[in-house]
Formats: C-alpha cells, sequence, structure tokens
C-alpha cells in the first residue's frame, strides 16, 4: 500500500483543515474543544486529529449498537437475537389479531369434524334399511361394507386405489 501521507500537510491552520475536511471552522474548533482534534499552537496535527476522529467515530458505533471493531461473532448473535425478538413479536400480533390460529386448536377441530362425518356416514345402511324395506339384509351388509372400504382407504391416504 503506497505512502500518501506525504500528499496530505501535517499541520494544517483551522481555515485549511475544514475546508479540507468538508466542515465548517465551528466544527473544527468543538472537536477541538471535545478533545477530538489535536492542536500544535495555530495549527491542527491533522494525522493525530483524523486518527482521535475516526477512533470516536468508532466507539460511537459500538456504544450506539453498531458494529463491533472487536467482536463479530457478538455482533452476529446480537443479530439474531434481534431478528428472532422480531419474529416473535409478528407472530404474537398475529396471533392477537386473529390472523394466526394454534395448530392443536386447528388439529383438534378437524378431528371433532372427521369424527361426526365418520358417525354419520357409517350411520347411512342403517338409515337406507330403515327407509327402503325392500332391500335385503345382504344388500345392507355390501352398502356397510363398501362404505367402510371407503373410508379406510380414505384414512390411509389411498383413495387413488380405491375403485368407486
Amino acid at each position: 500500500m503506497p505512502d500518501i501521507s506525504e500528499n496530505i500537510p501535517a499541520l494544517m491552520l483551522e481555515s485549511e483543515f475544514a475546508a479540507w475536511l468538508g466542515v465548517s471552522s465551528g466544527t473544527v474548533r468543538q472537536k477541538y474543544r471535545d478533545g477530538v482534534f489535536v492542536k500544535d499552537g495555530k495549527y491542527y496535527d491533522v494525522q493525530k486529529s483524523v486518527q482521535k476522529y475516526l477512533s470516536a467515530l468508532r466507539d460511537r458505533a459500538v456504544h450506539a449498537g453498531g458494529a463491533s471493531k472487536s467482536n463479530p461473532e457478538l455482533d452476529a448473535e446480537k443479530l439474531r437475537v434481534q431478528k428472532a425478538t422480531a419474529e416473535k413479536l409478528e407472530l404474537a400480533n398475529a396471533k392477537a389479531q386473529g390472523d394466526l390460529v394454534d395448530s392443536l386448536v386447528v388439529e383438534r377441530e378437524w378431528s371433532s369434524i372427521l369424527r361426526d362425518v365418520r358417525s354419520a356416514i357409517l350411520a347411512v345402511p342403517a338409515r337406507v334399511g330403515g327407509s327402503l324395506p325392500h332391500l335385503t339384509p345382504h344388500d345392507l351388509a355390501e352398502l356397510e361394507r363398501e362404505i367402510k372400504a371407503a373410508l379406510e382407504a380414505l384414512a390411509k391416504g389411498k383413495v387413488d386405489e380405491f375403485e368407486y
């Protein structure tokens, strides 16, 4: 890396330093009073001032929750925790607004509905036998057998294999 320090003056007047940094003279004076910029008589020490200023910016970023200059693993963990917290809050908000339902509640409700459907379908042969007295017990048994076979195929997820 080439040494560029020979192109930058070691000392600058306040107005030169302010113009070089692209800030006002008042800002330069304030940074000097804050102990950030270093002065030698009426001149500002450019290298020391810039180094202290950059160090102060890094420290401020670390204290404000920005990137750490010494522990990227800690920064990554903090980011992971912040993301997890945000996701948790989003889920809680969705649940509170009724946009999200607990899967166990849904499963219980569907199980109840399917039990009722199964019971109603299994009762079909008895109801048909009562309303159609000309059907023989063999006819009703055959109807019951077909209904049970269809329900078993549904339960096993093999509806495609069941012939209607």
